[in-house]
């Protein structure tokens, strides 16, 4: 644990959207945490009573996490979601620092913990990147510098961030959204790492090196085991594909 210094609050932001098993499986990991202070804000893109069901029947169980959902369906890879969180979480009782942990990413038990750990060794800045495996490699990359940092060298789930900063960088990526591509709306794990660093002044941003604390998609089966055994991912092109052989063979029966 964190040991005799002031305990950091970590506010989780899962945005989800009609992943009912995901979800699950992604609650029970979130209760497994061994670092204690944290509270959890599920965030449906639109209503959805199954997922309010879900989240409700955790919550009897655990009081930390609540369930939050937008007045509409933004549609936009979690970006409504999140600002959506952020604007909840900022107005009354703010958190320390938010993490942005998606509902199929897996995370050792450890992680809150190792994150804590390594803010205080960093002295408490504004943004900390914690490395996680993805697509069979790490992110942040080994050795790479924090502003020298490209786009799919960051994902949301390295984010470790003072919560009125996260928010203010949300509400200029959602300013965005009219005029960008459905491919830059999706790479919005970078434009979140990109606006943070345009802020002014600019945020005190740092880069834990030591341990990885998650897997992208990780609580996805096929993607875990891939990722385990050290598969490439098979790509959009070769999913088609066996999505036809598929379709061909279900229709020949």
């Amino acid at each position: 644990m964190v040991g005799e210094s002031p305990e950091i609050e970590f506010l989780i932001i899962t945005p989800t959207y009609h992943r009912e098993s995901l979800l699950g499986r992604f609650l029970k990991q979130v209760r497994s945490q061994t670092y204690k202070h944290w509270r959890l804000l599920v965030v449906h893109d639109g209503a959805n009573p199954a997922t309010a069901e879900l989240v409700g029947r955790f919550r009897a169980l655990d009081p930390r996490i609540e369930y939050l959902h937008t007045a509409i369906r933004g549609n936009d890879f979690g970006v409504t979601p999140r600002l959506e969180a952020l604007r909840h979480a900022t107005g009354t009782n703010p958190p320390d620092y938010v993490v942005l942990w998606d509902d199929d990413d897996y995370f050792v038990r450890t992680a809150l913990e190792t994150i804590a750990r390594n803010l205080e060794a960093e002295e408490y800045p504004a943004v900390l990147l914690s490395p996680n495996h993805y697509r069979n490699r790490v992110i942040p990359p080994p050795g790479v510098e924090v502003n020298d940092l490209l786009t799919g060298q960051v994902t949301t789930g390295n984010f470790a961030v003072r919560p009125r900063l996260a928010l203010e960088a949300y509400e200029q990526i959602i300013a965005m959204k009219d005029g960008a591509s459905n491919r830059a709306m999706y790479v919005q794990d970078y434009l979140l790492f990109d606006q943070l660093r345009k802020l002014d002044p600019p945020p005190s941003m740092r880069i834990a090196t030591d341990t990885v604390i998650g897997m992208h998609d990780g609580l996805r089966p096929q993607v875990y085991l891939r990722n385990r055994l050290g598969i490439p991912p098979l790509g959009l092109l070769n999913r088609e594909r066996i999505s036809r052989l598929m379709f061909w063979k279900a229709g020949s029966r």
